[in-house]
């Protein structure tokens, strides 16, 4: 260090190893990054509300017969509800009671709005701020580089949807 020279927060710290003289590796201290919120978020997101959906569409209240539906029966119908394929084990009109139906829907809107999106409405209707994380995790599930503008295309979306 120069004669003087008082370090100060932020500097960078630099050391240098001891190795041949036309090799000089610098190693740069780094700090960890504290509450990085991974991508993952969207997978575990899906999981979530698929396994949510599925425990709801087990209960007899799901079924009109008022019976336990097999757990295969409603895990496929919940995936299938959240990735918005269609595709149906059980017929949904007499099987599934209004509650299921209701469960179903849910399950659709869910996944049609996509993970982020729908979680961004309901954090809008609860009065909370969006912020800047969340609003890159909206625009990487939507396909969108950009942050700016996410939250009033998400409003936009969910009012279409309601007056549709």
């Amino acid at each position: 260090m120069q004669q003087g020279h008082i370090p100060k927060p932020g500097d960078k710290v630099f050391r240098l190893s001891r190795t041949r003289p036309w090799q000089v590796p610098l190693q740069v201290i780094s700090r960890r990054k504290a509450g990085g919120t991974s991508p993952m978020v969207l997978v575990y997101g899906f999981a979530a509300i698929i396994a949510v959906g599925t425990l709801l569409l087990i209960l007899p209240i799901s079924s009109k017969a008022g019976q336990f539906t097999n757990p295969v029966d409603a895990l496929f119908t919940a995936t299938s509800a959240v990735c918005v394929t269609g595709l149906v084990v059980v017929d949904t009109g007499t099987y599934w009671s209004h509650f299921g139906q209701a469960i179903i829907l849910i399950l659709f809107q869910v996944g049609g709005f996509g993970f982020m999106t729908s979680a961004t409405i309901l954090f809008m209707a609860m009065g909370r701020r969006i912020g800047l994380r969340e609003r890159l995790l909206i625009g990487e599930s939507v396909g969108m580089m950009r942050p700016g503008g996410m939250v009033r295309i998400v409003r936009r979306a969910a009012m279409f949807t309601l007056l549709a």
